[in-house]
């Protein structure tokens, strides 16, 4: 085992089964941030020319739409429309919106020339979210950019600046394929969710542009040896990371109430969409995120606020409370309340492909070298394919007993699985104890079944139901194309679809 010390973090890595972080607080320093502008026309002239400073927004995946501040929209003349409202909910409850104007929402890194705007990533036309009360003195003004911004892009936050200087954590938005997309080391499974409730009979229409959310499955907390897990919501704008009331009762340290059992570590007091809400915050001993290497990312007592967020599911006409929500404080620098000590991250960048499904996650070269290659391959997978089969055992038997396998001839194509120069009864052991292995489902060795919408590997009636779900809806990048379901990407979830849906049955 590796383990190193730095900042008050440590790492350490399991072979093929976790890659461990220790010393995460609670709380992020700092959420991403990017410059942003508009135009009422795409060939016309911006609405804000930054020459009273950068305007800059927090760049939130947990947010559907994008959010503007009363001051803000007045600063720059963006009407409303006189009759719409939208109501959205948030970590505080629920809040009314005004309606804007069609919009093409321009961003670009906080760390670029404001100026430059022809590098601005641009969006739209969009209604945006409008506040209807000025700003409270406790909060200030907010501005946010929501999924809309990120549909169908690829968002890069520079989580490992905040190690070296004291600055805002600074994130742009990219086309996919853009050559500045950091490279990655861990990759995590995402899938778009719906958390917005259009028929709200409080919304009125024009009502915003917005989008669904990305998702983490299955995050296992444990705690005294109880684990519990749960999908969690992928909040970068979020400084704390929350599990249920439920997830909390069950590792025993809330009541039914959310009062706590036991001594919290951390209350904090959160704002944003509502109101601000108080929340009691509990070191867990393990928090588990599955990865598309095949191990898991674990953060070690890790911290959580334990707190209900409800939302009203259009689908079943029912309301559900959130299993959890995965912040920023496990990507970027966390801070521990009570005395403002400082943990590094262990990442350098954080990628969010709203395009693939996938949170990248580049790891600091201080806290780990390059990660084993053996991570997504095999001991016995001689062919290098990801599966351990009966082509690799024939590519075994050419080699047995040869006594010249090294690394010239890469140790007799790889069936010197030990490398010892030889190719004997060990090296058979080892391909037998990974005996018909495969590489993680989702992986680019093994991408997930068509059809298969809720990612979790199966073809089953919870597919089937997402289908029905999304049946006939019009499909863009802000519901993820109909969470998958628009398989011929036609634009709309329809007969064709539900044709090729059947034969993957």
């Amino acid at each position: 085992m590796l383990l190193l010390i730095v900042n008050a973090a440590a790492v350490s890595v399991y072979a093929r089964e976790s890659f461990v972080l220790e010393g995460v607080y609670e709380a992020a320093l700092d959420l991403p941030r990017v410059c942003f502008t508009f135009k009422r026309d795409p060939n016309g002239d911006v609405l804000y020319d930054h020459s009273e400073g950068n305007q800059y927004a927090f760049l939130d995946t947990g947010a559907s739409g994008v959010l503007l501040s009363k001051e803000t929209a007045d600063f720059m003349n963006i009407s409303r429309h006189p009759d719409a409202e939208y109501v959205d909910v948030g970590v505080g409850g629920a809040d009314y919106f005004d309606v804007s104007e069609p919009l093409f929402v321009m961003t670009t890194g906080l760390e670029d020339d404001p100026y430059d705007f022809d590098k601005y990533s641009t969006s739209g036309p969009y209604r945006l979210q409008v506040r209807q009360d000025a700003a409270s003195l406790s909060i200030g003004v907010l501005d946010v950019m929501g999924v809309p911004v990120m549909a169908g892009k690829v968002a890069v936050f520079n989580t490992g600046i905040l190690n070296n200087q004291i600055t805002y954590f600074p994130a742009d938005v990219l086309e996919p394929n853009d050559s500045n997309i950091p490279a990655t080391d861990i990759n995590i499974p995402l899938r778009m969710e719906k958390y917005i409730y259009l028929s709200n009979p409080d919304n009125i229409p024009p009502l915003p542009d917005v989008g669904y959310n990305p998702v983490i499955d299955n995050i296992t907390v444990t705690l005294n040896g109880v684990s519990t897990s749960g999908d969690w919501l992928l909040d970068t704008g979020s400084i704390i990371s929350l599990i249920s009331v439920q997830q909390g009762m069950k590792l025993g340290l809330v009541d039914s109430n959310g009062d706590p059992l036991i001594s919290p570590e951390f209350v904090v007091d959160i704002g944003g969409i509502g109101s601000t809400v108080q929340i009691y915050g509990f070191e867990i001993d393990k928090l588990s995120v599955p990865t598309l290497e095949g191990y898991d990312l674990v953060f070690k007592n890790a911290r959580v606020g334990v707190h209900d967020i409800g939302i009203y599911d259009e689908d079943t006409q029912q309301f559900k409370i959130l299993d959890g929500v995965f912040g920023s404080n496990l990507l970027t620098v966390s801070v521990e309340i009570s005395t403002l000590s400082l943990a590094a991250t262990a990442f350098d960048y954080a990628v969010v492909d709203f395009k693939q499904g996938i949170l990248g996650l580049d790891v600091n070269n201080t806290y780990e070298p390059d990660l084993p290659d053996d991570y997504t391959n095999y001991s016995g997978d001689i062919d290098s394919d990801g599966y351990v089969n009966f082509a690799d055992l024939q590519g075994f038997a050419v080699f047995w007993l040869d006594t010249d396998c090294n690394q010239a001839n890469t140790y007799c194509s790889g069936a010197d699985i030990n490398t010892s120069g030889t190719v004997n009864f060990t090296d058979f052991a080892l391909l037998a104890d990974s005996w018909l292995a495969n590489p993680p489902c989702g992986s680019e060795l093994n991408p997930y079944p068509a059809g298969d919408l809720n990612r979790d590997c199966l073809l089953d009636f919870e597919d089937v139901a997402i289908f029905v779900r999304e049946w006939l809806n019009s499909c863009d990048k802000l519901n993820w194309q109909c969470r998958q379901a628009d398989l011929d990407l036609s634009g709309r979830v329809n007969f064709r679809d539900l044709a090729e849906f059947s034969g993957n049955r």
